[in-house]
C-alpha cells in the first residue's frame, strides 16, 4: 500500500479556478485604468501652465472621477475575497506597470502636450553634473544621482529623458507597493495591505505626478524604511533613511520616532545598529558633494528655511477666510506667495514642530508594539508635509504612501476601507485640480485636499487607541 497521501478530490480544479478569477481580475482592472487614463488624457491639458480654468472648461475630468470612485468603491467592498485570489502581489504589480505605461503611451501620442517646466530644470541638473559641474539646486544629493540616472538612460536627450524618468518613477511606485504588501502581511492585515497596495498601483489622479516629478523616489525609501523597521532590519533600515533623506527629507522625519521608539523599548541592540547604519549612511552620500563644493551642498539646505508660505500650502485658507486683505488676486496661481499678520514664517514653524514635538513625546511614553511606532513614524512625515508652508501638489505621493503604510498594518471593515479608498481618490482629485489644471475654484479644491488629508490623519491617530490585533508582526511573510 502506497504512503502517500492522495490529494483531496478536486484541490487541483479549485486551485485553477481561483487562478483563472485572479487573471480576469486583474485583466479587467487593467482595462478600467487604461480606460481612466485615456479619459484623463483626452482633454489636452494643460496646453500650458499659467491659464486658470473655469469649472465649465474642466467638466471633462469628472466622468473618470466617477468611473474610478464606482470601480474603487466595488472593489474594496469585496476586497476580502479578492484579496484572497492566488499571486496577488504579481497581480498588483503587473496593474500598476500597465497603469503606469498606458497613461506614458497616451501621453507621449499628445504632441501638444508641452514638457513639465520641472522636467527641464531636472534635466538641466542632471547636464550639468554630466559635464563636470555640482549645479546649485534646491533639492538633495541623491535627488541630483536620479536625474543623472534618467539623463544617462536618455542619452542626454530631453524628449527621451522625460521617458526615462517616469520609467526609474515607475521603480519606485513598485517598490511602495511591494513595501506596503509586505508589511501588511507581517502584521496579518493582508485584506487592508491589498487594497490600499492596489489603490496605489491605479490611482488615476496621481499618474501625472508619477510623469512628471521625482517624488516616488522619497516615497519608495519611506516605504522601505517601514517595512525594514517592521523586520527588524536595522542596519539596512538606518541606510534607507539616510538615503530617503538625501532624496528629500521627508524619510528623514521618521528617525527621530523610530529612535525614540527603540529607545524607550530599551532594544539597545536595534538601536545602535540604526545610529550606526545612519551615520554611515549619511556620511557616504554627503561627504564626496560636501567635499566637492560645501557652498553649494549648503545651498540646498539654505534655500529651503527662508522661503516664505505659498498659497497652496494649508496655511493660506485660514488666511484666507481670517485675514480678507492678504486673499491673492482671483487669478493668481497657487504657488504664489502670501502675506499674513497670523502665520508668519516663525508660527508655521512653530506650528508644525510642535506637532512633531508631540508624536515625538508619544513614541517616548507609550511606544506599544512595532505597528504602533510604523503609524507614530508615518504621522511624523504626514506632519511636516501637510503643515508646511511650502507645499507642493507632488507631496501626495509620499503622503499616500504614508497613509497606506500606516493603516495597513491592521484587519478594518469594509465599510471602512471602502471609506478610505474613496476619501483618497477625492484627495488626489482635489490635488489634481490645484496642480496641473489650475481651476478657477482651487481654493476650494485646496479646502477638500486639506480637509481629507487632516482626516485621514485623524484615521491613523484613532486606530492608535484600538487594542491591537496581534502582538508583533510575524518573523516571516506568507505569500
Amino acid at each position: 500500500m502506497s504512503d502517500e497521501r492522495a490529494a483531496p478530490l478536486g484541490t487541483g480544479d479549485r486551485r485553477q479556478g481561483k487562478l483563472a478569477w485572479m487573471a480576469l481580475f486583474y485583466l479587467g482592472l487593467a482595462v478600467f485604468i487604461v480606460v481612466e487614463s485615456y479619459l484623463l488624457l483626452i482633454p489636452h491639458f494643460p496646453p500650458n501652465n499659467a491659464e486658470i480654468y473655469s469649472a465649465d472648461r474642466l467638466m471633462p475630468f469628472f466622468p473618470p472621477l466617477v468611473l474610478g470612485a464606482a470601480v474603487l468603491a466595488l472593489v474594496s467592498w469585496f476586497s476580502r475575497r479578492l484579496s484572497s485570489l492566488p499571486l496577488a502581489l504579481v497581480g498588483l504589480l503587473v496593474v500598476a506597470i500597465v497603469a503606469r505605461l498606458s497613461y506614458l503611451y497616451f501621453r507621449i501620442g499628445f504632441a501638444d502636450m508641452t514638457v513639465d517646466p520641472d522636467v527641464k530644470l531636472f534635466f538641466s541638473y542632471a547636464q550639468q553634473l554630466a559635464q563636470g559641474t555640482y549645479p546649485k539646486m534646491e533639492y538633495p544629493q541623491l535627488a541630483l544621482l536620479y536625474f543623472w540616472g534618467a539623463y544617462s538612460l536618455a542619452g542626454g536627450a530631453l524628449d527621451s529623458f522625460r521617458i526615462a524618468l517616469p520609467l526609474l518613477n515607475l521603480v519606485c511606485d513598485l517598490v511602495v507597493i511591494a513595501c506596503i504588501w509586505g508589511v501588511g502581511l507581517r502584521c496579518q492585515s493582508r485584506q487592508s495591505a491589498w487594497l490600499l497596495a492596489l489603490f496605489v498601483a491605479v490611482s488615476p489622479f496621481s499618474l501625472i505626478l508619477w510623469f512628471s516629478k521625482f517624488d516616488a523616489l522619497p516615497a519608495a525609501f519611506f516605504a522601505l524604511s517601514a517595512y525594514l523597521f517592521i523586520a527588524r532590519r536595522e542596519w539596512l533600515l538606518g541606510l534607507a533613511l539616510a538615503a530617503g533623506f538625501y532624496a528629500k527629507w521627508f524619510p528623514a522625519l521618521a528617525v527621530p520616532i523610530m529612535w525614540l521608539y527603540l529607545l524607550r523599548r530599551q532594544e539597545w541592540g536595534a538601536l545602535v545598529k540604526l545610529s550606526v547604519a545612519l551615520a554611515a549612511g549619511m556620511i557616504a552620500i554627503g561627504l564626496p558633494f560636501w567635499l566637492a563644493d560645501a557652498e553649494r551642498f549648503l545651498f540646498t539646505y539654505h534655500f529651503h528655511a527662508d522661503r516664505g508660505a505659498m498659497a497652496e500650502s494649508i496655511f493660506y485658507l485660514p488666511t484666507y477666510w481670517l485675514e480678507p486683505l492678504h486673499r491673492l488676486a482671483p487669478n493668481a496661481a497657487p504657488w504664489d506667495g502670501f502675506s499674513s499678520d497670523i502665520f508668519t514664517n516663525s508660527t508655521t514653524s512653530l506650528i508644525q514642530f510642535a506637532t512633531i514635538g508631540v508624536i515625538a513625546l508619544a513614541a517616548l511614553v507609550a511606544p506599544g508594539p512595532r505597528p504602533r511606532g510604523l503609524k507614530l513614524a508615518a504621522l511624523a512625515v504626514l506632519a511636516f508635509i501637510v503643515l508646511n508652508r511650502v507645499f507642493s501638489p507632488q507631496y501626495a505621493v509620499v503622503m499616500l504612501a504614508a497613509y497606506a503604510l500606516a493603516l495597513c498594518t491592521r484587519p478594518l471593515p469594509r465599510a471602512a476601507l471602502t471609506a478610505l479608498v474613496l476619501a483618497c481618490l477625492v484627495l488626489t482629485a482635489a490635488n489634481m485640480f490645484v496642480w496641473p489644471l489650475l481651476a478657477s475654484f482651487w481654493v476650494t479644491s485646496s479646502t477638500v485636499l486639506f480637509a481629507l488629508s487632516l482626516a485621514l490623519c485623524g484615521v491613523v491617530v484613532g486606530t492608535l487607541f484600538l487594542p491591537s490585533h496581534t502582538s508583533e508582526p510575524t518573523a516571516e511573510v506568507a505569500h
